[in-house]
């Protein structure tokens, strides 16, 4: 059945597929944008994308809750994915509320968010080497040995939590993996990369990727999906690689031109040693460096059986297919 789904960050890196997966599936679109230059060409002939310019994090409310109010359901896809808190907490956090304060006036029924969190969220730390993270993992409860995406991803969530448990609104939680696809191969769980060069921390361990087709086409599916309450979904590909085999497909993309093994163990002790020293690079405290290095299993179950998700192409012809466009348009 179709229905009008509003999209924020609809020209981001996921939020821009969103539009398409969306249409694909006969929807229609808000698609909420910061800056008219932002707005794909494709959308503008297309009778059924409605485009909204928009700062949600502004104090002018106006434009947000007339949009709102057209929304069978929102996939909030909007947020800063670099910065230190202050942005975090104005892009991520501050926009956040807004967006719920405006979906309070409309019709219950209608109040259905998507967030887009992160699997970054979990207490990896806390986990041992080969265990299975999935929706049961414990969240990291102590935020500030990590990073400011990932206190923001934690804020952002208790701040959309809070207003469905009192029952302002419906939440489905995504949580996806590494997303990769066009321009951005790259990932923080591979290692340190040095111009030409990668570091890299361990080869074994699944990496947690969502090819960003795959990745919108679940946040498409929760919009469809009836719901009650609140329900938090893992966002991670079939096809998992290990470290080694995630590097040895990105270098036919160019980089890196070389790949130096450390172990991230060694690391992790250095890291402990350093541990008392302010403003240390993030892979050089032991909680991030956890978080991105610790050897783990994904799973994807939940999404599938709750969402009827299913990933429409390997990791080997995604990646593939990734590094051919990007090879045409350069």
């Amino acid at each position: 059945m179709s229905t009008t789904v509003m999209i924020t960050g609809a020209a981001g890196f996921i939020g821009r597929h969103c539009v398409n997966v969306a249409r694909m599936r006969k929807h229609r679109v808000i698609a909420a944008v910061r800056s008219q230059a932002s707005i794909c060409t494709s959308w503008v002939n297309d009778p059924l994308i409605d485009v909204v310019v928009m700062d949600l994090a502004s104090e002018d409310h106006s434009y947000l809750e007339k949009a709102v109010m057209r929304a069978d359901a929102v996939i909030h896809a909007a947020a800063s994915l670099t910065g230190n808190d202050t942005r975090q907490a104005h892009d991520t956090v501050l926009a956040t509320r807004k967006l719920i304060s405006a979906m309070s006036n409309m019709p219950r029924e209608q109040r259905k968010l998507i967030l887009v969190s992160s699997i970054a969220v979990y207490d990896v730390a806390g986990m041992q080497a080969g265990s299975l993270l999935n929706e049961s993992a414990p969240i990291e409860n102590n935020p500030d040995q990590r990073d400011a995406y990932c206190r923001s991803k934690l804020l952002q969530e208790a701040v959309a939590m809070e207003a469905a448990k009192t029952d302002k609104l419906d939440l489905f939680v995504m949580r996806p993996g590494a997303v990769f696809g066009q321009n951005r191969l790259w990932n923080g769980h591979l290692g340190y990369p040095l111009g030409p060069i990668l570091l890299r921390f361990g080869k074994v361990g699944q990496v947690p990727v969502s090819y960003v087709e795959h990745c919108a086409k679940a946040l498409v599916l929760a919009a469809e999906v009836p719901l009650s309450g609140i329900d938090v979904l893992n966002v991670v590909d079939d096809d998992l690689p290990d470290r080694a085999t995630y590097i040895r497909a990105m270098r036919r993309s160019g980089w890196p031109k070389v790949v130096i093994p450390v172990s991230w163990r060694i690391v992790a002790v250095f890291a402990a040693m350093c541990g008392h020293i302010p403003n240390m690079p993030g892979l050089l405290r032991s909680a991030v460096l956890k978080s991105r290095m610790m050897p783990l299993r994904y799973d994807n179950t939940k999404l599938k059986k709750r969402l009827g998700w299913q990933g429409d192409l390997s990791f080997d012809a995604a990646m593939q297919r990734v590094i051919n466009f990007q090879g045409k348009a350069g």
